[in-house]
């Protein structure tokens, strides 16, 4: 799930055991266990359980959002107030216009299909993958499909350079990741690449396709990098 405002770009990724394999493989030991591997939730996603995440989707917002005039005209309650109500609901069929507002909106909506996801994750039976989380410089490891796309040519390009077996590095040789401040608490490493910077933040681990494997979801968000000007520069 990819979201594009003002030159931020947002993604939610799942990283599947089938299409990390090709670089876990040569990276990573694998951890099989007698007993399950427990579904983990890191505090990026302001969740501990499975369960407490199933609990949030249900949890009221301190205020609604509105359908916007005209948008999905089938849907008889106009105002959205949990998670829940999210069901079919895009970004732009939200009636905000204040680009704060628009942004915690888009991020709210991220979150909420992250904790879908991890309300229904099961425990795994094998790892390849848990040892990523702990590299300081996993861009070896992470496939080329997390690298920098401003247009739906450039996440074409990159998606198809990861079924070929490229690691995000093999496409960004500028490639830096750095520990955030508070990154030990929030499982966040800063990212620097040739043209573009951001952080990376480990959401939660476990099996999202019941396939047995372990998975992981990924948020990153990131924006163009200018060089330094003394008249202007972006921000995230």
């Amino acid at each position: 799930m990819s979201m594009n405002i003002n030159g931020t770009r947002t993604l939610l990724t799942l990283l599947s055991f089938t299409w990390l394999m090709p670089f876990v493989m040569a990276h990573a030991q694998k951890r099989e266990a007698s007993a399950s591997l427990p579904v983990q939730v890191m505090p990026g996603l302001q969740a501990t359980s499975p369960e407490e995440a199933a609990a949030a989707l249900t949890r009221e917002w301190r205020a609604p959002y509105a359908l916007r005039k005209g948008k999905l005209p089938a849907r008889r309650e106009r105002e959205l107030r949990r998670c829940t109500d999210l069901d079919g609901v895009g970004v732009n069929d939200v009636d905000v216009t204040v680009t704060h507002e628009f942004h915690a909106f888009q991020m709210k909506l991220i979150q909420c299909r992250a904790l879908q996801r991890v309300a229904r994750a099961q425990p795994s039976r094998v790892s390849h993958v848990r040892e990523i989380l702990t590299m300081k410089a996993p861009g070896e490891v992470l496939p080329a499909a997390l690298a920098a796309a401003f247009s739906d040519e450039d996440a074409g390009w990159l998606a198809k350079a990861s079924r070929r077996g490229r690691s995000w590095h093999d496409v960004d040789k500028a490639l830096r990741f750095e520990m955030a401040s508070n990154g030990a608490q929030w499982r966040e490493l800063q990212v620097q690449g040739e043209s573009d910077e951001g952080y990376l933040q480990w959401w939660a681990t476990g099996d999202f396709n019941a396939d047995g494997y372990e998975d992981v979801l990924v948020f990153r968000s990131w924006v163009p990098r200018v060089e330094a000007s003394p008249t202007w520069r972006l921000s995230c």
